[in-house]
């Protein structure tokens, strides 16, 4: 994480991805997600490194949706149609 006051936070965040299974793109890019995990694990953290330890619990919501689109920009699909986070910060 960005910091504020000179020392080292780190965020644990745990990413849940919603998958539309009725959406068109959905049998041909279902399988490219597990293809990809490093790819979007890289798309988590330079989202997360942005924010310091006190933006990432008031901008959660901001942070979640911004790894959505960049999510969507990845795959040019709107197949995967959200996501969760579930954020430590020390």
């Amino acid at each position: 994480l960005k910091s504020n006051d000179g020392k080292d936070h780190y965020a644990q965040v745990n990413v849940t991805i919603i998958e539309n299974t009725k959406n068109k793109d959905y049998d041909t890019l279902k399988d490219k997600v597990a293809l990809n995990v490093s790819t979007m694990k890289e798309i988590v953290i330079d989202e997360f490194q942005k924010y310091s330890k006190d933006d990432v619990l008031d901008k959660k919501e901001d942070i979640k949706q911004q790894i959505l689109t960049n999510l969507q920009d990845y795959f040019k699909s709107d197949f995967i149609c959200n996501v969760t986070l579930n954020v430590l910060v020390q």
